[in-house]
């Protein structure tokens, strides 16, 4: 007996079952961009807050590149989780890639300092780190794939091995790559734009793969059928309208490193 059941109603059918086991998929492709629209015009507008900050001058300046930064913030998150939202289900392999980038991090970020510090010909070091990188990038790979399939594995046994696996990986990495890390950080503690790039993109990133795999309820997914386009259009004349100030851009490029990249020049 499954639990779901199916009713006949004047106009379709209608599937009803438990809610945790609605499908997370959008309903379709346009569903998708939709509702990436409406969580990317909210979602935008906070992340523009720290933008809006760091600006030094008159409050009205500070509204209006937080009004800029809402705009392409919401655009850049909306597509983002709207090119991830479209292709779910991602295949089981996507797993991979978050597990190796965490275990290659940690050693890729050693091998790079020491191959800097003790090659003085940089052509020659170039060189070598592709070659290692490669070799790393693919024993992290293999580490990360072994570890997947014990976590998966129907063998509590198995799976505690997985879990053992995991924690090592990632105390290895960690432990080869804080002091790298630390390193870059306070070297860039003199240069706060630096800094603050960083912050953006990793709140930036972070709020893209939330949006990219949250499951809408149904009510939302109604409504996004209108607010989304309506959100996509209220991003672009956000940006049209702080344009319209000629410091905007200026200021605005200041603080925001994907303006500076994006700044006509």
């Amino acid at each position: 007996m499954t639990p779901f059941s199916v009713t006949k109603s004047t106009r379709r059918y209608r599937i009803v079952g438990l809610k945790s086991q609605r499908p997370s998929l959008p309903l379709s492709v346009w569903a998708a961009w939709r509702e990436a629209g409406l969580f990317g015009l909210p979602s935008g507008a906070l992340l523009a807050l720290p933008v809006a900050l760091r600006v030094g001058g008159p409050a009205s300046l500070k509204f209006l590149v937080w009004l800029a930064a809402t705009g392409l913030l919401g655009l850049a998150i909306a597509f983002c989780a709207g090119l991830l939202r479209m292709g779910r289900p991602l295949p089981s392999a996507v797993a991979l890639v978050p597990l190796t980038m965490l275990f290659a991090a940690g050693p890729l970020t050693f091998l790079g300092s020491s191959i800097h510090a003790n090659t003085h010909h940089r052509p020659l070091g170039a060189a070598t780190f592709s070659v290692l990188a490669v070799g790393l990038l693919l024993m992290s790979m293999a580490f990360a794939a072994r570890t997947r399939t014990s976590l998966n594995s129907s063998d509590v046994g198995k799976r505690r091995y997985g879990q053992i696996l995991l924690c090592l990986g990632l105390c290895l990495s960690l432990a080869l790559g804080l002091r790298g890390f630390l390193k870059v950080m306070l070297a860039a503690n003199a240069h706060p734009a630096y800094i603050s790039s960083i912050l953006d993109g990793l709140m930036g990133l972070s709020v893209s793969l939330v949006g990219g795999f949250l499951r809408f309820s149904p009510r939302l997914e109604q409504v996004a059928k209108i607010a989304g386009p309506l959100a996509i259009a209220a991003c672009v004349l956000a940006i049209l309208v702080a344009m319209k100030y000629p410091n905007t851009s200026t200021a605005l490029a200041h603080n925001f490193a994907l303006w500076a990249v994006l700044k006509p020049s």
